[in-house]
């Protein structure tokens, strides 16, 4: 932890940033890609830094309606570090749930904290067991269901041929004797 550095925000501010003078200047097929310039070049003027990072949302509500129709402004909240990096993102960011990962994590400091009370601990073995067996029937028919993709018509015959490559010397004499004899040629 302590060579972990903790980026402290020292300047926050909102902007409207315009976009259409900018993306106007450039042919349709360019115009997202533009307006992502513009930001970048409104948040170097208006926040006197050399770096700035768009962040996720902002950049997706860039390119919702295609590269050819970015929106005309955005309302944006700009963040400077002590470094000088700009991090900028969309004001109204939506909340994103918690992943699955974090959960177990969080079930997993509870059972920590109530090692001596095993209530709490039963609770949660019991919801990760039923969890399990849920999953586990269906992942089962999928994997049923690839095999018997595998083992289509095509790798039956590669089979079958392969075997037939590898035979016993008796089936090899059998194919001799089925061959036809050579005819001898007649002469005039």
């Amino acid at each position: 932890m302590a060579n972990k550095v903790e980026s402290i925000v020292a300047l926050e501010r909102q902007y409207v940033i315009p976009l259409r003078k900018e993306f106007l200047k450039v042919p349709k097929y360019k115009r997202a890609k533009k307006a992502t310039t513009a930001v970048k070049e409104f948040l170097i003027k208006h926040m006197k830094t050399k770096t700035v990072k768009i962040g996720k949302f902002l950049n997706e509500s860039i390119w919702k309606n295609g590269i050819k129709n970015p929106p005309h402004h955005v309302k944006v909240i700009a963040k400077k570090n002590s470094e000088g990096i700009v991090t900028v993102e969309l004001f109204t960011t939506p909340k994103v749930k918690e992943s699955k990962r974090k959960i177990k994590d969080k079930l997993v400091s509870k059972k920590e904290i109530t090692q001596e009370g095993g209530a709490l601990e039963d609770k949660i073995g019991a919801e990760s067991s039923k969890q399990s067996e849920v999953q586990s029937p269906k992942s089962e028919e999928k994997k049923e269901a690839k095999q018997s993709e595998v083992q289509s018509p095509k790798s039956e015959e590669k089979k079958e041929a392969k075997q037939s490559e590898v035979q016993s010397p008796k089936s090899e004499e059998k194919k001799k004797e089925e061959k036809p004899k050579e005819k001898p040629l007649k002469k005039e």
